[in-house]
């Protein structure tokens, strides 16, 4: 009996949260996201130092956005504002907000591991839990397939831009720069580091976006998949007495307390996530008016614009999911034959209706179907009054190019 129950932990231990997420982690390393040490090892191992490199990587990430963003601001009190310009501000600033929380979270993250594992070696009777690293290894790779292609044409269509501007002082680096950077050299006279800094500052934010939605993506599956399990327990097999009803509520109650503690860390994120994600979105819906000029302009429009609204849908059903799965048992347990009903079952149903799990935007609002249409009808909203107040002279900008020129 001890070795098998041995056995048993070794396999949750094997399986476990961050064995599936531990590569991204360290992908994340590289780019100033999530400044944790031992990442690759397991989660016990796993911890974080304010003193350390990584620390300090992460706030040059977060003051380089900053920075970015009080650069617009200052251009736009120079000249006016922009409509179609605030996406740029509106991202590094949400992205300085993201990295600085980030941060944050890293320092909460061992607490966060170790209440997972806890409640993965405590929960026990419901059959191995289906490695997720391979979906995990197909999502993460996927999104950084298309934000890398993306990134790609955002530089494509700068080359593209700056082909159309007189160079400066015959300088077509410098004119491919400003071009891509008005907001820094507008005011900084060009010079070739000050453009490697401002091209990595805009990378490292480029992920930091991209790793903000495929972080809360990964996180809903997993929680996911743990309450897919509890239903399938009961779904083909009712006919269970009140000790088991009394087990299975206290599991329940296990997995609920960790979705309540992963929403409170996240569900500032989840917040910027969607503020900045449906604000782009407008953005790109309100130059979509816009003719656009050659090829690689309309595929760069073409394929960010789908890019985005796939990272929109994407958050938005893997966060539905877990809130679908969660409410699950309670479905079930309404068609308990009425002999095998007892007071743990009828708990359980309360505590189902009466407290959801789902990850929320600071509490503001929960991930569901319903949302994802209330959340469309906001995007209307937001483009209608777009279109009111700063309409676009669609004739002006297709034929005259000189705008993106210092």
């Amino acid at each position: 009996m001890s070795e098998r129950r041995q056995e048993h932990n070794f396999l949750i231990k094997s399986n476990t949260f961050h064995d599936n997420i531990k590569f991204f982690l360290s992908i994340a390393q590289a780019f100033g996201v999530m400044p944790l040490h031992n990442v690759n090892k397991t989660w016990d191992r796993v911890y974080f130092k304010w003193a350390s490199i990584r620390v300090v990587y992460s706030i040059i990430n977060a003051l380089g956005a900053l920075l970015s963003s009080g650069f617009w601001l200052a251009k736009f009190g120079a000249d006016g504002i922009v409509v179609d310009k605030t996406g740029q501000m509106a991202f590094y600033f949400s992205t300085f907000l993201c990295s600085l929380y980030l941060i944050k979270l890293a320092h909460k993250w061992t607490d966060i591991l170790r209440e997972w594992a806890v409640v993965e070696m405590s929960i026990t009777g419901y059959g191995q839990e289906p490695s997720l690293k391979r979906t995990y290894v197909w999502l993460v790779s996927l999104s950084l397939l298309m934000g890398t292609f993306e990134h790609i044409l955002f530089i494509t269509n700068g080359v593209s831009d700056a082909r159309t501007c007189k160079p400066v002082d015959g300088n077509s680096l410098r004119t491919f720069f400003e071009v891509l950077f008005p907001n820094y050299f507008s005011f900084v006279t060009f010079n070739i580091w000050i453009g490697i800094w401002v091209k990595i500052t805009n990378v490292l934010s480029t992920f930091t976006w991209i790793f903000t939605d495929v972080f809360i993506s990964l996180i809903s599956i997993a929680l996911t998949a743990k309450f897919r399990r509890l239903a399938s327990k009961i779904q083909n097999n009712m006919i269970m007495h009140r000790v088991f009803w009394k087990e299975f509520r206290e599991d329940y109650q296990k997995l609920y307390l960790l979705s309540k503690l992963i929403d409170k860390h996240i569900s500032s994120l989840v917040l910027i996530s969607y503020m900045h994600n449906i604000f782009f979105l407008c953005l790109q819906l309100y130059n979509s008016l816009r003719e656009r000029k050659g090829f690689v302009d309309l595929t760069y429009f073409v394929f960010s614009f789908a890019f985005l609204v796939s990272r929109i849908i994407g958050v938005s059903m893997f966060g539905a999911w877990l809130y679908e799965e969660a409410k699950k048992p309670m479905e079930i347990l309404y068609n308990v034959p009425t002999e095998f009903y007892c007071t743990e079952i009828g708990r359980l149903i309360e505590q189902i209706y009466i407290s959801p799990i789902g990850i929320t935007g600071l509490r503001f609002f929960m991930v569901t179907r319903n949302f994802m249409l209330q959340m469309a009808g906001t995007i209307v909203t937001l483009e209608l009054m777009l279109f009111q107040f700063a309409p676009i002279d669609s004739t002006l900008r297709s034929s005259n190019r000189s705008d993106s020129c210092i």
